[in-house]
Order: structure tokens, then sequence, then C-alpha cells
């Protein structure tokens, strides 16, 4: 087996961190502010993203519960991922419920 053939097999062995975090608030209107500002914070600067490697983040709200949805490669990036998500959400919640 050639080395180009042993690096498509160990890709195909790759396996995605997937995680899904949800945060519930008192009201519809409070998770819509709180998802739309964490969204933001999950985007990726501009010209940083060639830099950065790929992770898929997504923020939505259901009434009044805010779902993220997290993947990526590497465990110890999800990990300090969720890390900056609870974080950001904690400092987000604050503003907005004391505003």
């Amino acid at each position: 087996m050639n080395s180009e053939a042993s690096a498509q097999d160990s890709r195909s062995c790759l396996r995605k961190a997937k995680a899904k975090i949800e945060f519930r608030y008192k009201d519809a209107k409070t998770a819509q502010k709180i998802s739309y500002l964490l969204e933001i914070d999950n985007r990726i600067p501009y010209g940083l993203a060639h830099a950065i490697a790929p992770k898929k983040i997504k923020t939505e709200s259901r009434g009044n519960r805010v779902i993220t949805h997290i993947e990526h490669e590497k465990l110890s990036t999800l990990l300090a991922t969720i890390d900056d998500l609870l974080f950001c959400e904690r400092l987000i919640e604050d503003l907005v419920c004391w505003t």
C-alpha cells in the first residue's frame, strides 16, 4: 500500500465530535435576543477563515429555547468551543436580562 492510499484510509476513519447545547428562558423574546447575539459570536472574523480549522456552529431559537449545534473533528476543539459558548451565554444573558 502506498502512502497516499494509507492517508486516505486514515482520513476515512475520522469521526466528528458533535454537541447539542440547549438553554431555556422565560419567554421567546429573550431567547431570540440571546440566540441572535450568540450567532454573532459564532462567526469567524473576516480574513481568518483560512487559518482556522473548519468547525460547524449553528445557533437558533425555538420558542423560549436557544439551541446550539457544534461539530468538529477534534474533541479538544469541541470542548473549548463549548466552554466559550457557556461563557458567552452567561455574559449575554446577564446583559439582556438586566437591561
